[in-house]
């Protein structure tokens, strides 16, 4: 577990600046990060990145969280996907519509890859993309 911890703590490290450079912004509330069962074989959900907000709507914390299934440089992809979440909360980036979702989950792959390139997690993704070329982006 703490080499899992340390993996973790290099990939924050490692995408924090990347993203604060590439999007001028910077997170500037609490952040915690967990390495948890998410049950990955049965939510096929390897990480999670999500926010409280006060009445008024006024981010409070952030919270992120990865599977302790995952080791090594998918751990560290995770781990940057969903940091790139954070910074797409903190900017207030939203997502008005769910046919528009796609969009926040696809930037933040594309963010795992930006900092991780030969890691290559995206390319699980391919069959889902090639099954959709004729559909609109946003409709």
């Amino acid at each position: 577990m703490e080499q899992k911890a340390r993996d973790m703590k290099e990939a924050l490290e490692k995408a924090w600046p990347m993203f604060q450079e590439l999007l001028a912004l910077n997170p500037d509330r609490h952040l915690a990060v967990y390495l948890t069962d998410l049950q990955l074989a049965v939510s096929n959900q390897a990480g999670a990145a999500y926010y409280l907000q006060d009445e008024n709507k006024n981010l409070l914390s952030f919270y992120i969280n990865v599977d302790w299934s995952l080791s090594g440089d998918k751990l560290k992809s995770v781990t940057a996907h969903e940091l790139f979440h954070i910074f797409q909360y903190h900017g207030m980036i939203e997502y008005e519509t769910v046919e528009a979702w796609w969009l926040q989950e696809a930037t933040a792959v594309w963010a795992e890859n930006y900092v991780y390139p030969r890691v290559n997690r995206e390319h699980m993704y391919l069959e889902l993309f090639f099954a959709s070329l004729e559909e609109p982006l946003i409709q």
